[in-house]
This record gives structure tokens, C-alpha cells and sequence, in this order.
């Protein structure tokens, strides 16, 4: 009987995201320009020299810079910006909604490896000062 239940609540899950996540209904073909986009902007992506910026909730616009490149990736699509050329390239629906999951994966990963770097920062920093406090009370 449980297994009817959690069965009919994921089939009733389903079909309710699919009536109301427009990314899926728009899960289109890329054409080879936005292909080579894509891909471009994943090569940045997983290149640790990349600096990786989010703007915010209220833009919803995150930035790669790696050296010449810049790229901008916001709801409407990517955007590839070198000193000599820039390119507006549309990516829509379920292909831009990945990127941008993505990137935020990718953003969260500096971000905890950042948070646990400090952190071993400040136990080593602790260790330095119990040991001066254990030194400074074994001379008096």
C-alpha cells in the first residue's frame, strides 16, 4: 500500500512539473553556433585559471573571465566577449536552465573548498595559541 502511495505522489509530481516548467516544454535542438557555445562556455567552466562571478539574485547574470575571455551567461542566453569580437548567442529553455545549475555548482565547490581552507586556518591558528598559553604557564 505504501508503495501505491509514493508511486501515485511521484506520478502526480511529474505530471504537475511538466504542466508548469516551461524549460521542459521548451527543450529544443541546439543548432551548431549555440553547440559550440555551449561547449565553449563548459571549457571555461571546468579551467580552474577561470574567475567565476555571480551577480546576484536581482540580475541573475553570473560572469567567466579566463584571460581574453569573458562570458556572460543570463536568462536569455550567453554572451561571448573577447577585446576584438562579441557574440550574443540565445539559449533558451532546459539547455541554459543546466548551464546555469551548472555554473552555481561549480561557484558553490570554490566556495566550500574556500570556507574549509579558512577553516583549517583558524585550527591551526588555535594549536598555535594553545601552545603558547601551555608554554607561558610551564615557565612560571
Amino acid at each position: 500500500m505504501k508503495h501505491i502511495i509514493k508511486r501515485r505522489l511521484q506520478k502526480t509530481y511529474i505530471w504537475l512539473r511538466r504542466m508548469f516548467d516551461p524549460s521542459i516544454r521548451n527543450n529544443q535542438e541546439l543548432d551548431i553556433t549555440q553547440q559550440k557555445a555551449k561547449t565553449i562556455c563548459l571549457k571555461l567552466l571546468n579551467d580552474p585559471a577561470s574567475e567565476l562571478l555571480l551577480s546576484g539574485p536581482w540580475q541573475d547574470k553570473r560572469y567567466i573571465k579566463n584571460n581574453d575571455y569573458f562570458i556572460i551567461i543570463n536568462q536569455g542566453g550567453l554572451k561571448i566577449v573577447n577585446h576584438v569580437y562579441s557574440y550574443d548567442i540565445p539559449l533558451d529553455g532546459s539547455h541554459n536552465e543546466k548551464l546555469r545549475k551548472y555554473f552555481d555548482k561549480k561557484i558553490n565547490d570554490v566556495r566550500e573548498n574556500m570556507e574549509e581552507e579558512i577553516m583549517q586556518n583558524v585550527t591551526h591558528s588555535l594549536d598555535i595559541i594553545i601552545n603558547n598559553l601551555n608554554k607561558k604557564s610551564k615557565t612560571k
